[in-house]
C-alpha cells in the first residue's frame, strides 16, 4: 500500500510542476509580451522597399503609391543603416528632403492583415532631422482607418547614422489603446484619389478592440526626415494569462486521468 502510494504521487509529480510552471507563466503574462512587433529588417547595401515586409506606402493629398520607391527626395522605405535597438539593420525611413528640396508632404504607410486583440500599449523608436515633422499613429478597426488625434513630434534631431546611438528617453514613444472617441479622428484614404486627416475627434467610440491594420501618418515640412523603429503592441495582460491558464488546466487534467 505504502508504494502504491509513493507510486501514485511521483506519478503526480508532473502534474504539480506543470501547474508551478503554468501559474509562473501566468505570472509573467501579468508583463505580456507583444502579440505583434515590427524591426523593419533591412540589409546594409541598400534602402529596401516597404513591400518586402509586407507594408505599403503612399504620398500626397492624391495618395500616390509610393511602395517600391526606395531613394529620391520623397520615400518612405527600410534603411540600410542600423536601427534603434542596434546593432540591427533597418529602420522605417519617412523622407521629404532632397536636391532641390521638396515642398511640404503628407506620407502613409500601414500593414493590415492583422488580428491584435485587446491591446494596451502601442510603442516604438523615432527621431528625425527637425521639429516640424508631427507623427500619428493609424490603427484599422472594423474596416475604418483612424489616426491618433495626438501627433508624436521628434526630440532627438540627429543623423540616421546615429539613431541607433541615441538614449532611449530621447527615442521613445508609446500610446495607450483606447476605444474611446476623443482619442481618434477619422483617416480617409483610398489609393490614388486622396487621404486625409478629419479636422476634429470621431463622435463614436471605436466598434471593436481588435485592430487590423497598423502604420503611420506623417506630415513632413520640406527638408525633414522621420526615422521609426521597433513598433510593438502589447495586449491586456488577463488575455494573455487567460490563454496560459486554460492550457495548462487542460494539460493538468489530462494528467490527472491517467493517474487515477
Amino acid at each position: 500500500m505504502k508504494v502504491t502510494t509513493i507510486s501514485h504521487r511521483v506519478a503526480m509529480l508532473p502534474a504539480v510542476l506543470l501547474a508551478a510552471g503554468s501559474l509562473f507563466l501566468c505570472t509573467q503574462a501579468t508583463h505580456a509580451a507583444a502579440i505583434y512587433l515590427e524591426t523593419f529588417p533591412g540589409n546594409s547595401s541598400a534602402n529596401a522597399a516597404m513591400s518586402t515586409i509586407g507594408w505599403t506606402a503612399y504620398k500626397g493629398a492624391s495618395a500616390t503609391n509610393i511602395t517600391s520607391t526606395t531613394g529620391g527626395s520623397q520615400y518612405v522605405a527600410i534603411a540600410n543603416l542600423a536601427g534603434n535597438p542596434g546593432p540591427a539593420i533597418g529602420f522605417l525611413a519617412i523622407v521629404n528632403s532632397g536636391s532641390p528640396q521638396p515642398a511640404a508632404e503628407s506620407y502613409a504607410t500601414f500593414q493590415t492583415g492583422l488580428s491584435l486583440a485587446n491591446p494596451t500599449t502601442i510603442s516604438w523608436n523615432m527621431n528625425g532631422n527637425g521639429p516640424a515633422s508631427p507623427l500619428r499613429l493609424l490603427v484599422q478597426v472594423s474596416g475604418s482607418w483612424y489616426a491618433t488625434d495626438s501627433t508624436f513630434i521628434p526630440t532627438s534631431f540627429t543623423s540616421g547614422a546615429n539613431f541607433t546611438n541615441a538614449p532611449a528617453q530621447d527615442v521613445y514613444r508609446s500610446f495607450n489603446f483606447t476605444t474611446d472617441k476623443s482619442a481618434w479622428r477619422s483617416f480617409t484614404f483610398s489609393q490614388g484619389v486622396g487621404m486625409s486627416v478629419g479636422n476634429t475627434t470621431i463622435s463614436s467610440d471605436l466598434a471593436s478592440s481588435t485592430i487590423t491594420g497598423i502604420g503611420f501618418y506623417a506630415d513632413l515640412s520640406s527638408g525633414s526626415v522621420l526615422r521609426v523603429d521597433q513598433l510593438q503592441v502589447v495586449p491586456e495582460p488577463g488575455s494573455a494569462a487567460l490563454l496560459l491558464g486554460a492550457g495548462a488546466m487542460f494539460v493538468l487534467l489530462r494528467v490527472r486521468r491517467r493517474t487515477a
